[in-house]
């Protein structure tokens, strides 16, 4: 048994080597005072089961905090026994106490910024909080820093502990006062340090997360998931800068200069600032050609034309050109792609005087001499390319469009294809080719951005026939012809010549950087690295979750062989007769299945409103309370239903309004709503008879009504695919309906829809849909209903028979006392229902 504590111990440590070399972004954000008290974050760690740790424990997690987004908040709250709490609070903003342990109205333990090494916005605090119940004391450590104190602990405050997050309301206990942070990693101990739960706050569900030990489930409302920075572009900057000539970067030091024709603009990407800086002497080249690069090694810009081999270098530090160059010829190589390095600037292709080229050429900029290395024959002539490097001499292309002769009219064409060329000798392979054979055309922008197991490439790519279009991130395999997009774009105004876009990677904040340029305006936009789709951040639950952390797999194989060589040198057992016979190993169980919704022109109900635009963009915050509350009257009185009046409107929104004010208000805040809509897609509110109505196209998608579309199917087809019977169960598993709609008008509908639920999902269990062995899927539909009913005894009842029928007896009657104890909790009195249930058909 020594060897297998000693594997334990080692496993444990491999698996913490790992977690902290995990590139992925981890934690919650947590929205404070920058919104208003609907919106701000709440993390709930017991929602149903409180801890009962008499005798003491800890609970210790990383926390990062935010400036300048309101200061004051609860980091977190624990609840004994209904009665008493222990709070840890912050205000950020003071010379003086920064944080505050608070038992009751008494404050325990206070922190200054100075005593923890001085205000610290940057990076990861370690927190700890140790309470032992033996010895009433309790010990405080914020970034290394320890203090302790005596607590003056109630009689059994410790039997039922509830560990809250941010926002919260219990019984007895209310605060919107939100922390602006970001925490992550959190851990529950009992009083010999043993983990009892482990939220590493990463991959998550919709609203809530279960922790890694013992898949205990953690609910969250509002949450805003750091790790979703991995799927979607977040805005960074938009400028809008007259006479720019094309841009280059620091990626080292992430600096961006826009280089204009009077002035250099410096964008500091790590601090998303910018100055602007006149030139003290010289110009650049003013070709608008982007040929700007920046050089490293001696920190100057170099501004370079195509009919000159003489280059104008700006010194950074002086601010001064070398030359003061006339204005350029006509161009000839528009949208070129470029290489620089050592010196030396190395460019292919380009679009001029209606001809595409396909010209190899390379600039000394030490001996100021331009070189043709070669025309490439191997490769067609075009324009709008993308290129990279693996190694110094290697580069990669990819794409484009142009013609085989360069003539603009001689079947021009979209290029799907991927060469590697040899900047030393001019060498090409050609290393795979779709063109065409892809119908949806697109054309990459001017860079390449290499993986990190260098094995493809990423870019970004548009639909080049439109003004308006999008960049979509793609992944490139360097060896075969598969490319995989991903789903969030950018919006981009495409003008030709006038435009132009690049993607570049950041080491230093571990991030793509998307940049576009369209006339006068510069935009900027980031998503965290690696990039990834949102099914890759949803978490994979089974308690107890092993699933995605390899060394937990590996703990498990090897912990089994151990038991079970001991097992089989010490004694000898029976096998267990109690495994239900013949269990089918059954695919259908709903929380083993990657479940999504839309998230493009798309309207969520279940679990919580959100709205999402055509590009994908969450919109939820657009919707002010008020309009929030105008759609959802609208959309709910108009399914099976007409419509709903003007003075209905009246009376649920605006009461105390006279009917002149409440109609000024509606027609504006109608007007607002619609624009909203317009984002999303063909939504329309009609005013037909003296009703208003709101009706989604087929391209709106709404979780809502493909529920209702799926009960009607089945109801009709009682032989319906189980996919589509496994799918609205998901749906119904995702939640109530607008939980966080709190008026009384909703409740109606709140109530109608999970009495729905309800009887859908037991039709479902009784009509023969779900056969009676299918015994993990008819625990997922037993779940399911206590989500809408937490204390339906039926439902009870088909989850611990299924479990009990499967050989897990302990868990059968561990969901029945754990039924029992809530059901106490909330209706007064003790649950009288036997646990023969479990064996009793």
């Amino acid at each position: 048994m020594k060897a297998i504590y000693i594997t334990l111990i080692f496993l444990l440590l491999i698996k913490q080597l790992a977690t902290a070399n995990d590139p992925l972004q981890s934690g919650l954000f947590f929205s404070s005072h920058e919104v208003n008290q609907d919106l701000r974050t709440s993390l709930n760690l017991t929602p149903t089961e409180p801890y009962s740790l008499q005798e003491g424990f800890s609970i210790e997690f990383d926390a990062h905090f935010r400036n300048h987004d309101g200061y004051f908040g609860y980091i977190y709250r624990i609840i004994g026994n209904d009665t008493f709490n222990l709070d840890l609070v912050a205000n950020l903003n003071t010379s003086h106490t920064a944080f505050w342990l608070v038992a009751k109205d008494n404050i325990l333990i206070g922190f200054t910024w100075e005593e923890l090494g001085g205000k610290n916005f940057d990076d990861w605090l370690p927190v700890r909080l140790e309470v032992d119940g033996v010895r009433n004391t309790v010990q405080l450590s914020i970034n290394g820093k320890l203090k302790e104190s005596y607590i003056d602990l109630p009689p059994a405050a410790l039997n039922r502990l509830d560990f809250l997050f941010g926002a919260h309301k219990t019984r007895h206990f209310l605060s919107t006062d939100v922390a602006p942070m970001t925490i992550k990693n959190i851990q529950i101990k009992d009083h010999l340090h043993e983990t009892l739960a482990f939220w590493k706050l990463d991959k998550h569900h919709n609203h809530h997360i279960y922790d890694d030990i013992n898949g205990s489930k953690a609910t969250v409302s509002n949450p805003i998931w750091r790790i979703d920075n991995h799927t979607k572009w977040r805005p960074m900057l938009s400028l809008s800068i007259k006479n720019k000539l094309g841009t280059a970067i620091d990626i080292k030091e992430s600096i961006l200069y826009i280089i204009g024709s009077e002035e250099l603009t410096k964008i500091d990407l790590n601090a998303q600032t910018y100055t602007q800086l006149s030139y003290k002497k010289g110009n650049p080249y003013r070709c608008r050609l982007n040929s700007y690069i920046y050089d490293a090694e001696n920190q100057t810009i170099i501004s370079y034309s195509f009919d000159n081999p003489e280059p104008s270098i700006l010194d950074l530090n002086t601010m001064s050109w070398s030359l003061d160059p006339p204005h350029c010829d006509l161009p000839q190589y528009w949208q070129h792609n470029r290489i620089y390095q050592n010196e030396i600037l190395t460019t292919f292709g380009g679009y001029g005087l209606y001809t595409f080229k396909n010209h190899l050429q390379q600039l000394d900029i030490k001996h100021q001499q331009w070189a043709t290395l070669k025309t490439i024959d191997d490769i067609e002539p075009r324009y709008l390319s993308a290129m990279g490097q693996l190694t110094n001499d290697e580069v990669y292309l990819f794409g484009g469009f142009g013609s085989k002769s360069g003539e603009q009219y001689l079947d021009p064409h979209n290029y799907y294809d991927l060469h590697k060329i040899n900047i030393a000798s001019g060498r090409t392979e050609k290393l795979w080719d779709r063109t065409r054979q892809i119908s949806n055309h697109f054309v990459p922008v001017e860079s390449l951005v290499p993986t990190k197991e260098k094995d493809g490439f990423y870019t970004l790519i548009f639909d080049h026939s439109k003004y308006e279009t999008h960049l979509n991130l793609v992944k490139i395999s360097k060896d075969k012809p598969e490319m995989v997009t991903y789903t969030d774009s950018i919006p981009y105004h495409f003008i030709d010549i006038g435009s132009w876009s690049s993607l570049y990677y950041l080491e230093a904040k571990q991030s793509l950087l998307a940049l576009t340029m369209e006339n006068d305006r510069i935009s900027l936009y980031t998503m965290a690295y690696p990039p990834l789709h949102p099914e890759d951040t949803i978490q994979n639950h089974t308690p107890p979750s092993f699933i995605g952390r390899w060394p937990y797999l590996i703990l498990v194989i090897i912990l089994a062989g151990a038991i079970l060589t001991f097992v089989w040198l010490k004694i000898k057992r029976k096998k267990p007769t109690d495994q239900a016979p013949n269990s089918p190993m059954e695919q259908e169980h709903i929380s083993d299945q990657v479940f999504t919704r839309p998230k493009v022109s798309s309207i969520l109900f279940l679990g919580g409103f959100e709205a999402f635009d055509a590009n994908g963009k969450n919109i939820t915050s657009d919707f002010t309370p008020t309009l929030r509350q105008l759609f959802l009257i609208i959309y709910f009185y108009s399914v099976n239903n007409k419509g709903i009046t003007s003075s209905k409107l009246k009376e649920l929104i605006w009461p105390d309004k006279s009917d002149i004010s409440a109609k000024n208000n509606r027609n504006v805040n109608i007007s607002k709503l619609r624009l909203i809509l317009e984002k999303i897609g063909n939504v329309h509110i009609d005013s037909e008879n003296s009703y208003w109505k709101l009706s989604l196209c087929e391209t709106v998608y709404s979780d809502f009504e493909e529920v209702l579309k799926l009960k009607n199917e089945i109801k009709n087809n009682p032989d319906l695919p189980s996919s589509k019977v496994i799918r609205l169960i998901n749906l119904f598993s995702v939640g109530e309906l607008c939980p966080n709609i709190q008026s009384e008008w909703m409740d109606n509908f709140k109530v109608q829809f999970s009495n729905m639920a309800i009887d859908t999902l037991f039709d479902l269990l009784k009509g023969g849909s779900i056969a009676q062995n299918q015994y993990s899927l008819r625990i997922g539909v037993a779940e399911t209903i206590l989500i809408h009913d937490v204390l339906n005894e039926e439902a009870i009842k088909i989850k611990c028979q299924a479990l009990f029928q499967m050989g897990k007896k302990g868990l059968a009657l561990q969901a029945h006392e754990k039924f029992a104890k809530e059901y106490e909790k909330m209706m007064g009195t003790p649950y009288t229902g036997s646990s023969r249930i479990l064996y009793e058909s």
